[in-house]
Protein backbone atom coordinates (compact mmCIF):
# COMPACT_ATOMS: atom_id res chain seq x y z
CA UNK A 1 0.00 0.00 0.00
CA UNK A 2 1.79 3.13 -1.21
CA UNK A 3 0.97 6.63 1.34
CA UNK A 4 -1.34 8.02 -0.46
CA UNK A 5 -3.51 4.37 -0.70
CA UNK A 6 -2.79 4.44 3.11
CA UNK A 7 -3.62 7.95 3.44
CA UNK A 8 -7.01 7.83 1.53
CA UNK A 9 -7.68 4.51 3.90
CA UNK A 10 -7.22 5.75 6.93
CA UNK A 11 -7.48 9.78 7.02
CA UNK A 12 -10.53 9.73 9.04
CA UNK A 13 -12.15 11.36 12.19
CA UNK A 14 -7.84 12.25 11.97
CA UNK A 15 -8.02 14.57 15.17
CA UNK A 16 -8.89 11.40 17.42
CA UNK A 17 -6.62 9.39 15.61
CA UNK A 18 -4.25 11.87 16.37
CA UNK A 19 -4.57 12.16 19.83
CA UNK A 20 -5.23 8.52 20.85
CA UNK A 21 -2.40 7.75 18.72
CA UNK A 22 -0.24 10.19 20.23
CA UNK A 23 -1.60 9.18 24.07
CA UNK A 24 -0.62 5.39 23.20
CA UNK A 25 2.63 5.99 21.86
CA UNK A 26 3.84 8.21 24.89
CA UNK A 27 2.11 5.28 26.85
CA UNK A 28 4.54 2.49 25.10
CA UNK A 29 7.50 4.87 24.80
CA UNK A 30 7.62 6.13 28.53
CA UNK A 31 5.70 3.11 30.41
CA UNK A 32 2.85 5.56 31.79
CA UNK A 33 -0.64 4.72 32.63
CA UNK A 34 -2.54 5.58 29.19
CA UNK A 35 -5.16 8.52 29.30
CA UNK A 36 -7.08 7.17 26.44
CA UNK A 37 -7.84 3.44 25.31
CA UNK A 38 -6.54 1.53 22.24
CA UNK A 39 -5.87 2.67 18.94
CA UNK A 40 -8.27 0.20 18.13
CA UNK A 41 -10.97 -2.30 19.25
CA UNK A 42 -11.61 -5.59 17.90
CA UNK A 43 -15.25 -7.07 19.31
CA UNK A 44 -16.05 -10.53 18.82
CA UNK A 45 -19.71 -9.34 18.97
CA UNK A 46 -21.28 -12.81 18.89
CA UNK A 47 -21.03 -16.28 18.64
CA UNK A 48 -24.07 -17.56 15.67
CA UNK A 49 -21.87 -18.53 12.17
CA UNK A 50 -23.71 -18.90 8.93
CA UNK A 51 -20.45 -20.13 7.52
CA UNK A 52 -18.96 -23.81 8.21
CA UNK A 53 -15.34 -22.94 7.43
CA UNK A 54 -13.50 -26.20 6.93
CA UNK A 55 -9.81 -24.38 9.26
CA UNK A 56 -12.64 -23.05 12.04
CA UNK A 57 -14.34 -24.66 14.69
CA UNK A 58 -16.05 -21.40 16.08
CA UNK A 59 -19.33 -22.27 14.41
CA UNK A 60 -20.07 -25.42 15.54
CA UNK A 61 -19.37 -23.60 19.27
CA UNK A 62 -21.98 -21.28 18.36
CA UNK A 63 -24.50 -23.89 17.77
CA UNK A 64 -24.15 -25.62 21.36
CA UNK A 65 -25.78 -22.46 23.50
CA UNK A 66 -25.75 -24.84 26.93
CA UNK A 67 -22.03 -24.35 27.44
CA UNK A 68 -21.80 -20.75 27.18
CA UNK A 69 -23.37 -17.89 29.06
CA UNK A 70 -26.23 -15.95 27.18
CA UNK A 71 -25.50 -12.91 24.66
CA UNK A 72 -25.89 -9.65 26.18
CA UNK A 73 -28.83 -7.64 25.70
CA UNK A 74 -29.08 -4.79 23.45
CA UNK A 75 -28.77 -2.15 26.12
CA UNK A 76 -25.47 -3.93 27.46
CA UNK A 77 -24.07 -3.72 23.87
CA UNK A 78 -24.50 0.17 23.45
CA UNK A 79 -23.38 0.80 27.10
CA UNK A 80 -20.10 -1.04 26.23
CA UNK A 81 -20.10 0.89 23.07
CA UNK A 82 -20.58 4.04 25.01
CA UNK A 83 -17.59 3.11 27.09
CA UNK A 84 -14.96 2.23 24.76
CA UNK A 85 -16.13 5.90 22.98
CA UNK A 86 -15.53 7.90 26.20
CA UNK A 87 -12.27 6.05 26.08
CA UNK A 88 -10.91 7.71 22.94
CA UNK A 89 -11.10 4.15 21.20
CA UNK A 90 -10.76 5.53 17.08
CA UNK A 91 -11.42 2.10 15.24
CA UNK A 92 -14.14 -0.48 16.34
CA UNK A 93 -14.09 -3.66 14.51
CA UNK A 94 -17.15 -6.20 14.57
CA UNK A 95 -15.83 -9.88 13.88
CA UNK A 96 -16.93 -13.19 14.75
CA UNK A 97 -18.83 -15.13 14.75
CA UNK A 98 -20.46 -13.58 11.54
CA UNK A 99 -21.67 -9.78 12.81
CA UNK A 100 -24.46 -9.64 9.78
CA UNK A 101 -26.25 -11.89 12.03
CA UNK A 102 -26.34 -9.96 15.15
CA UNK A 103 -29.94 -8.32 15.14
CA UNK A 104 -28.96 -5.21 16.64
CA UNK A 105 -26.08 -4.05 14.59
CA UNK A 106 -28.07 -0.94 12.95
CA UNK A 107 -28.24 0.53 16.59
CA UNK A 108 -24.31 -0.10 17.27
CA UNK A 109 -23.22 1.18 14.60
CA UNK A 110 -24.93 4.28 15.12
CA UNK A 111 -24.06 4.28 18.31
CA UNK A 112 -20.31 3.98 18.08
CA UNK A 113 -20.34 6.39 15.26
CA UNK A 114 -22.09 8.95 17.60
CA UNK A 115 -19.46 8.32 19.92
CA UNK A 116 -17.04 9.33 17.18
CA UNK A 117 -15.60 5.95 16.35
CA UNK A 118 -15.18 4.73 12.81
CA UNK A 119 -16.25 1.24 12.34
CA UNK A 120 -15.19 -1.93 10.12
CA UNK A 121 -17.30 -5.20 9.62
CA UNK A 122 -14.95 -8.24 9.38
CA UNK A 123 -17.42 -10.56 7.62
CA UNK A 124 -17.80 -13.70 5.24
CA UNK A 125 -19.89 -11.79 3.05
CA UNK A 126 -22.96 -13.91 2.43
CA UNK A 127 -25.20 -11.28 3.82
CA UNK A 128 -23.75 -8.58 1.98
CA UNK A 129 -26.45 -8.06 -0.45
CA UNK A 130 -29.29 -8.37 2.13
CA UNK A 131 -28.12 -6.19 4.53
CA UNK A 132 -25.98 -3.60 1.97
CA UNK A 133 -28.45 -0.55 2.83
CA UNK A 134 -28.47 -1.31 6.44
CA UNK A 135 -24.77 -0.78 6.22
CA UNK A 136 -24.42 2.16 4.02
CA UNK A 137 -27.55 4.17 6.23
CA UNK A 138 -25.48 3.46 9.18
CA UNK A 139 -22.03 5.07 7.59
CA UNK A 140 -19.68 1.83 8.45
CA UNK A 141 -16.18 2.86 7.33
CA UNK A 142 -15.05 -0.23 6.40
CA UNK A 143 -15.30 -3.90 5.45
CA UNK A 144 -13.47 -7.01 5.45
CA UNK A 145 -14.48 -9.46 3.70
CA UNK A 146 -12.99 -13.13 3.74
CA UNK A 147 -12.92 -14.36 0.13
CA UNK A 148 -10.17 -17.72 -0.12
CA UNK A 149 -10.11 -17.66 -4.29
CA UNK A 150 -10.88 -16.20 -7.44
CA UNK A 151 -12.54 -19.66 -7.98
CA UNK A 152 -15.67 -20.18 -7.06
CA UNK A 153 -15.81 -24.07 -6.45
CA UNK A 154 -12.55 -23.69 -4.34
CA UNK A 155 -14.06 -20.68 -2.03
CA UNK A 156 -17.53 -22.63 -1.36
CA UNK A 157 -15.11 -25.68 -0.33
CA UNK A 158 -13.14 -23.60 2.02
CA UNK A 159 -16.32 -22.08 3.83
CA UNK A 160 -18.56 -25.36 3.29
CA UNK A 161 -21.38 -23.27 2.24
CA UNK A 162 -22.31 -23.73 -1.59
CA UNK A 163 -22.80 -20.86 -3.46
CA UNK A 164 -20.99 -18.24 -1.16
CA UNK A 165 -18.51 -17.22 -3.22
CA UNK A 166 -21.22 -15.95 -5.83
CA UNK A 167 -23.45 -14.25 -2.77
CA UNK A 168 -20.13 -12.16 -1.76
CA UNK A 169 -20.03 -11.09 -5.46
CA UNK A 170 -23.38 -9.77 -5.41
CA UNK A 171 -23.09 -8.26 -2.10
CA UNK A 172 -19.91 -5.99 -2.87
CA UNK A 173 -21.35 -5.18 -5.88
CA UNK A 174 -24.67 -4.29 -3.94
CA UNK A 175 -22.52 -2.34 -1.70
CA UNK A 176 -20.46 -0.13 -4.24
CA UNK A 177 -23.40 1.27 -6.72
CA UNK A 178 -24.78 2.57 -3.30
CA UNK A 179 -21.97 3.82 -1.34
CA UNK A 180 -20.35 7.60 -1.52
CA UNK A 181 -16.78 8.87 -1.68
CA UNK A 182 -16.06 5.03 -1.91
CA UNK A 183 -17.23 4.59 1.92
CA UNK A 184 -17.01 1.85 3.24
CA UNK A 185 -14.30 0.85 1.88
CA UNK A 186 -13.68 -2.77 0.98
CA UNK A 187 -11.29 -4.97 1.59
CA UNK A 188 -10.76 -8.98 0.25
CA UNK A 189 -8.88 -10.56 2.55
CA UNK A 190 -7.41 -14.36 1.20
CA UNK A 191 -6.41 -17.26 3.62
CA UNK A 192 -3.18 -18.48 2.02
CA UNK A 193 -3.05 -22.44 2.02
CA UNK A 194 -1.74 -25.11 -0.33
CA UNK A 195 -5.19 -24.80 -2.16
CA UNK A 196 -4.58 -21.42 -3.76
CA UNK A 197 -0.92 -20.57 -3.09
CA UNK A 198 -0.01 -20.28 -6.86
CA UNK A 199 -2.88 -18.97 -7.92
CA UNK A 200 -2.33 -15.14 -6.00
CA UNK A 201 -1.99 -13.25 -9.44
CA UNK A 202 -4.87 -14.60 -10.79
CA UNK A 203 -7.14 -14.08 -7.25
CA UNK A 204 -5.48 -10.30 -7.64
CA UNK A 205 -6.68 -10.06 -11.29
CA UNK A 206 -10.16 -11.14 -10.26
CA UNK A 207 -10.83 -8.66 -7.41
CA UNK A 208 -8.94 -5.70 -8.68
CA UNK A 209 -11.25 -2.80 -9.52
CA UNK A 210 -14.07 -4.90 -7.62
CA UNK A 211 -12.53 -3.56 -4.00
CA UNK A 212 -10.70 -0.76 -3.06
CA UNK A 213 -7.52 -3.34 -1.61
CA UNK A 214 -6.69 -6.96 -1.39
CA UNK A 215 -5.24 -8.55 2.16
CA UNK A 216 -3.19 -11.89 2.03
CA UNK A 217 -2.83 -13.55 5.21
CA UNK A 218 -1.17 -17.17 5.78
CA UNK A 219 -3.36 -19.88 7.18
CA UNK A 220 -2.52 -20.70 10.59
CA UNK A 221 -3.10 -22.45 13.80
CA UNK A 222 -2.57 -19.89 16.52
CA UNK A 223 -3.45 -19.81 20.61
CA UNK A 224 -7.29 -19.70 19.94
CA UNK A 225 -8.33 -23.39 19.96
CA UNK A 226 -11.06 -22.82 17.52
CA UNK A 227 -8.71 -22.54 14.18
CA UNK A 228 -6.75 -25.49 13.34
CA UNK A 229 -5.63 -26.23 10.18
CA UNK A 230 -6.68 -29.40 8.46
CA UNK A 231 -3.75 -31.42 7.65
CA UNK A 232 -4.28 -31.43 3.31
CA UNK A 233 -4.17 -27.54 3.77
CA UNK A 234 -0.60 -27.32 5.53
CA UNK A 235 2.29 -26.14 3.96
CA UNK A 236 4.98 -28.98 3.73
CA UNK A 237 8.76 -27.46 4.11
CA UNK A 238 9.85 -27.86 0.71
CA UNK A 239 6.93 -26.32 -0.59
CA UNK A 240 7.76 -22.80 1.08
CA UNK A 241 10.90 -22.12 -0.87
CA UNK A 242 9.28 -21.92 -4.77
CA UNK A 243 6.02 -20.09 -2.92
CA UNK A 244 8.42 -17.74 -1.34
CA UNK A 245 10.01 -17.09 -4.98
CA UNK A 246 6.53 -16.68 -6.47
CA UNK A 247 5.49 -14.02 -3.71
CA UNK A 248 7.60 -12.23 -4.70
CA UNK A 249 7.36 -12.08 -8.44
CA UNK A 250 3.56 -11.48 -7.62
CA UNK A 251 4.29 -8.48 -5.32
CA UNK A 252 7.16 -7.16 -7.37
CA UNK A 253 4.30 -6.74 -10.36
CA UNK A 254 1.88 -5.17 -7.78
CA UNK A 255 3.46 -2.27 -5.76
CA UNK A 256 0.29 -1.44 -3.79
CA UNK A 257 0.44 -5.40 -2.36
CA UNK A 258 4.48 -4.98 -2.10
CA UNK A 259 4.25 -3.90 2.12
CA UNK A 260 6.52 -5.53 5.19
CA UNK A 261 3.31 -7.31 6.07
CA UNK A 262 3.32 -9.33 3.12
CA UNK A 263 6.97 -9.33 2.49
CA UNK A 264 6.71 -10.77 6.45
CA UNK A 265 4.39 -13.19 5.43
CA UNK A 266 6.12 -16.52 3.95
CA UNK A 267 7.82 -16.95 7.13
CA UNK A 268 4.70 -17.43 8.70
CA UNK A 269 3.70 -20.84 6.76
CA UNK A 270 5.51 -23.48 9.36
CA UNK A 271 4.76 -23.59 12.33
CA UNK A 272 8.13 -23.57 14.91
CA UNK A 273 9.94 -21.26 11.79
CA UNK A 274 8.50 -18.12 12.57
CA UNK A 275 10.69 -15.14 13.23
CA UNK A 276 9.64 -11.74 14.65
CA UNK A 277 12.70 -10.28 15.07
CA UNK A 278 12.70 -6.68 14.67
CA UNK A 279 8.67 -6.43 14.90
CA UNK A 280 7.18 -4.53 18.27
CA UNK A 281 4.35 -5.92 19.69
CA UNK A 282 1.62 -3.10 20.62
CA UNK A 283 -1.12 -5.09 22.34
CA UNK A 284 -2.16 -3.58 25.20
CA UNK A 285 -1.28 -0.17 24.28
CA UNK A 286 -2.32 0.40 21.01
CA UNK A 287 -5.17 -2.24 20.58
CA UNK A 288 -7.33 -5.10 22.34
CA UNK A 289 -9.39 -7.73 22.10
CA UNK A 290 -13.05 -7.84 23.53
CA UNK A 291 -15.72 -11.03 23.54
CA UNK A 292 -19.46 -11.35 23.23
CA UNK A 293 -19.42 -10.46 26.98
CA UNK A 294 -17.34 -8.00 27.32
CA UNK A 295 -14.14 -9.51 28.78
CA UNK A 296 -11.20 -7.60 27.26
CA UNK A 297 -7.99 -9.40 26.20
CA UNK A 298 -4.61 -8.13 24.65
CA UNK A 299 -4.97 -9.94 21.47
CA UNK A 300 -6.93 -12.82 20.29
CA UNK A 301 -5.81 -15.02 22.90
CA UNK A 302 -9.11 -16.25 25.03
CA UNK A 303 -8.21 -17.64 28.02
CA UNK A 304 -6.33 -14.67 29.61
CA UNK A 305 -8.90 -11.94 29.94
CA UNK A 306 -7.94 -8.60 31.87
CA UNK A 307 -11.16 -7.44 33.24
CA UNK A 308 -14.77 -6.75 32.28
CA UNK A 309 -15.96 -3.86 31.06
CA UNK A 310 -19.61 -4.38 32.47
CA UNK A 311 -17.78 -4.48 35.66
CA UNK A 312 -15.62 -1.33 34.89
CA UNK A 313 -14.59 1.87 33.06
CA UNK A 314 -12.70 0.51 30.25
CA UNK A 315 -10.19 2.96 31.38
CA UNK A 316 -9.82 1.78 35.02
CA UNK A 317 -9.15 -1.97 33.42
CA UNK A 318 -6.96 -0.59 30.70
CA UNK A 319 -4.78 1.31 33.58
CA UNK A 320 -4.87 -1.66 35.86
CA UNK A 321 -1.73 -3.23 37.57
CA UNK A 322 -2.54 -6.55 35.69
CA UNK A 323 -2.58 -4.64 32.57
CA UNK A 324 0.45 -2.54 33.18
CA UNK A 325 2.54 -5.97 33.88
CA UNK A 326 1.47 -7.07 30.77
CA UNK A 327 2.96 -4.36 28.98
CA UNK A 328 6.14 -4.09 30.83
CA UNK A 329 6.49 -8.04 29.99
CA UNK A 330 5.88 -7.50 26.08
CA UNK A 331 7.97 -4.22 25.59
CA UNK A 332 10.86 -5.72 27.88
CA UNK A 333 10.96 -9.05 25.46
CA UNK A 334 11.39 -5.93 22.71
CA UNK A 335 10.16 -8.28 19.92
CA UNK A 336 6.36 -9.12 18.50
CA UNK A 337 5.76 -12.35 20.71
CA UNK A 338 5.13 -14.17 17.23
CA UNK A 339 1.71 -14.84 16.99
CA UNK A 340 0.33 -14.00 13.41
CA UNK A 341 -3.37 -12.72 13.85
CA UNK A 342 -5.22 -9.70 11.72
CA UNK A 343 -3.50 -7.56 14.59
CA UNK A 344 0.29 -8.47 13.78
CA UNK A 345 -1.05 -6.32 10.55
CA UNK A 346 -1.83 -3.37 12.59
CA UNK A 347 1.22 -4.19 14.29
CA UNK A 348 3.73 -3.33 11.57
CA UNK A 349 1.71 -0.38 9.81
CA UNK A 350 2.10 1.40 13.35
CA UNK A 351 5.36 0.66 14.01
CA UNK A 352 6.43 1.98 10.60
CA UNK A 353 4.15 5.61 11.16
CA UNK A 354 4.94 5.95 14.84
CA UNK A 355 8.30 4.44 15.53
CA UNK A 356 10.43 4.84 12.28
CA UNK A 357 13.14 4.85 13.66
CA UNK A 358 12.74 1.14 14.61
CA UNK A 359 13.68 -0.31 11.13
CA UNK A 360 11.84 -3.45 10.42
CA UNK A 361 13.90 -6.54 9.98
CA UNK A 362 13.05 -7.81 6.64
CA UNK A 363 13.34 -11.99 7.19
CA UNK A 364 15.15 -14.13 5.02
CA UNK A 365 14.31 -17.70 6.13
CA UNK A 366 15.36 -20.27 3.64
CA UNK A 367 12.76 -22.54 4.61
Amino acid sequence: MTKTDFLAKYSRNTRRLFLTGLDNWRAFIFRKNPRKGPLGLVWSINTECNGRCICCNYWRTGQDSSSRPAELSTKDRLEIIRKIGDAGVWLLSFCKGEPLLSKDLYPLIRKAKERGMLVNISTNGFLLGKHARMLIDSGVDYLTVSVHSHRPEIHDTMTGVAGSFNEIEKGIAAIKSLRLKSTPHITTRCLISRKNDLALEEFIKHWEGKVDDILFKPMSDNEDPCFRIPEDLKFRPNEIPPFRAYFSRVLSRHARLDTPYHRELPNHLLPGHESTAGFLCFAGTFFANMDPWGNIFLCNDPNHPVGNILDKDFMDIWNSKKMMDIRNDLRNSGNCPGCWSDRFHSNICIQTIMFPFRRLKRNSTSV
